[in-house]
């Protein structure tokens, strides 16, 4: 588990973040590109360990002994968490491989303005999932699992009040995305009362 957290998420995040700046800083779009692929593999990766082992590794910052640094969230909710990294690696590293392919960044950006619903759709997604698994709630090393149900529920009631908001939020997305989708002439209708005005206020 020391080998598998270190790998997913120090190793590979860093050499993500160091492609990326050095990218932008050489004027090197393909080297941008190739370390956000890597950053949505690694999402990819993590998130099918973490739906398989329903287990997830995390860096323990009160840690007294280096055996104990790296702690477990286990329990149910490691499913759709790692779903939702499924979800969002995959956008992003289809995103990046479409770039390393040749499409532009512009291409991509007129693609989100002309449908909403290709960003609406996954991002709402990512954050309902994500929220799921906050509301769900994990076994953390057997800790809240330990001493009196009510004093368990009171220190978990923060991170499910944060994932009933995520919930919520990503449903209000996805549905809207979802509806956007299944009507994309909505958009423009909308459009016309603001281009009228505009074109009144230019004569």
């Amino acid at each position: 588990m020391r080998r598998r957290f270190l790998l997913l998420d120090v190793l590979l995040p860093g050499v993500a973040l160091a492609a990326v700046l050095a990218g932008f800083h050489l004027k090197l779009p393909a080297l941008m590109s190739g370390g956000a692929l890597i950053l949505g593999l690694r999402f990819v990766v993590a998130g099918g360990l973490a739906m398989r082992d329903r287990r997830i590794p995390v860096w323990n910052p009160n840690y007294r002994r280096f055996d104990e640094a790296i702690r477990e969230y286990r329990g149910a909710a490691a499913v759709p968490m790692g779903l939702a990294g499924l979800l969002g690696g995959g956008v992003l590293a289809a995103l990046a491989m479409a770039h390393l392919a040749g499409v532009s960044l512009e291409a991509m950006r007129q693609a989100v303005l002309a449908r909403p619903a290709l960003a609406m759709v996954p991002v709402g997604g990512v954050l309902l999932l994500y929220g799921l698994g906050f509301l769900m709630g994990f076994r953390d090393d057997g800790d809240t699992a330990t001493g009196p149900v009510a004093w368990n529920i009171l220190l978990t009631l923060p991170g499910r009040l944060g994932g009933l908001v995520l919930f919520i939020l990503g449903a209000t997305l996805l549905g809207a995305g979802g509806w956007m989708a299944l009507h994309p002439d909505a958009l423009s209708s909308l459009d016309l009362p603001l281009s009228s005005r505009a074109a009144g206020a230019q004569a």
